[in-house]
């Protein structure tokens, strides 16, 4: 479990692949409960999906979402360039 850093809230933490066990639990058992936990999490009516257009803006949460990227390829040919920027946030809010 982590807490939220703002809201305090609780939720499971290190499903999106990195997790193959649980302390205290032997190995069986704890992989069996990380393979139920995300087999839970990600089901339909926890997703979302979107394919980015040229002008879009996407913003999540990274201590509130699973997230990953989907494969693409790579062209450096004109009118197939790829350009993204990234802008992360260090820190908590201080206000609430």
């Amino acid at each position: 479990m982590r807490a939220h850093p703002v809201t305090g809230r609780e939720a499971l933490y290190g499903l999106g692949g990195s997790a193959y066990g649980i302390e205290g639990m032997s190995d069986e058992e704890g992989g069996e409960l990380v393979l139920e936990l995300r087999r839970y999490a990600i089901q339909d009516q926890f997703r979302s999906s979107c394919k980015l257009m040229p002008g879009d803006v996407l913003i999540w949460d990274n201590c509130s979402v699973m997230h990953r990227a989907t494969p693409i390829s790579y062209s450096d040919a004109p009118g197939e360039r790829r350009l993204n920027y990234r802008i992360s946030l260090k820190g908590v809010p201080t206000f609430l």
